[in-house]
């Protein structure tokens, strides 16, 4: 995603990461308050007002924790 953040977009965002989620076996629980969602400005991008979007979250009945980003991050496989 470019451009400045509205709520849209990171709504859009978070669908999709949810589909994406109870694909991978999220149970569609989420522990309540175990949320983070992170709009980040890309390096060098900050006068564009490029922004990406990450969210993290926990499962209730087992804290196994989701993170969706919109690149990869090898270290938490």
């Amino acid at each position: 995603m470019h451009g400045c953040p509205n709520a849209d977009d990171y709504y859009a965002f978070k669908k999709k990461a949810e589909l994406q989620a109870a694909e991978a076996g999220w149970e569609g629980d989420p522990k309540r308050g175990a949320e983070w969602p992170l709009c980040r400005a890309s390096p060098g991008q900050l006068r564009r007002c490029s922004v990406h979007y990450m969210i993290a979250w926990k499962q209730d009945n087992n804290g196994t924790t989701f993170v969706a980003s919109p690149f990869p991050l090898p270290w938490l496989e």
